[in-house]
Formats: C-alpha cells, sequence, structure tokens
C-alpha cells in the first residue's frame, strides 16, 4: 500500500470501527444484537466486495490495535496517534487531539509518521 492510500484506508477504518452508517438507523435490542438482515436482494458481487471490506477493516483493526489480549497492535502511542488521525481525515476536521499525544507540533508530526511507517511495515 502506498502512503497517499493509507489516509483513505484509515479513514475507512474508523468509519467501520465506529459502526458508521450513510443512512439513519435505529437501535436494536441485545436479543437481535447480532442478527444479519437479509441479503437476498443484494448481487452476489456486492456481497463479495462487502465481506472483503469487512475483512479488510478486520485486520487494519487488528494491526493498529491487536487482538483482545493486546497482543499483535502497534504501540500504544502509535495507536493513539492513527486513531486521531484517523478520525481527523474521516470527519475533515483536523482539530481533533489527544493529551496522550506530545504537545510540541514538530513532535506530534514526528510521531505521527513513525505510527504510519510502522502500519505501513506490517501491512507488508
Amino acid at each position: 500500500m502506498r502512503l497517499d492510500q493509507l489516509s483513505d484506508t484509515l479513514a475507512d477504518w474508523h468509519r467501520w470501527a465506529n459502526g458508521f452508517k450513510v443512512v439513519a438507523g435505529h437501535g436494536t435490542s441485545a436479543m437481535f444484537a447480532g442478527v444479519r438482515s437479509s441479503r437476498q436482494w443484494d448481487d452476489s458481487s456486492d456481497v463479495a466486495e462487502q465481506t472483503m471490506h469487512n475483512n479488510e477493516m478486520k485486520l487494519i483493526d487488528f494491526y493498529i490495535m491487536g487482538d483482545g489480549k493486546g497482543q499483535g497492535g502497534l504501540l500504544p502511542e502509535y495507536r493513539t496517534a492513527l486513531q486521531i488521525l484517523a478520525r481527523n481525515i474521516a470527519t475533515g476536521i483536523y482539530n481533533w487531539n489527544s493529551q496522550l499525544l506530545p504537545s510540541n507540533v514538530q513532535e506530534r508530526v514526528e510521531l505521527i509518521a513513525k505510527a504510519k511507517a510502522a502500519l505501513l511495515a506490517k501491512m507488508g
């Protein structure tokens, strides 16, 4: 993956991780939380594309966050940097920040560059 594609991937990952939906949805009860809606009207290529996208986002999530035991993810400061960067890109508002990131702008830029490099290295 190229560096210019990483921004789009991070924005997609942010929306995927937050359950972003283009249309307004409704809440679900706990009983039906895991139930998927019928796909009988979807074209087979749509289903395949959606499945591939979901699997790609799961992989990106694992590369950044690791598994439930904290294995496989990036360093905590890199995770935070990429989470904030992904939110900024996805929302188009570049003022999201975290107290966990350096307050010095140059240090923050360097940290984000290192985090991107570490993610790209994991992605191969």
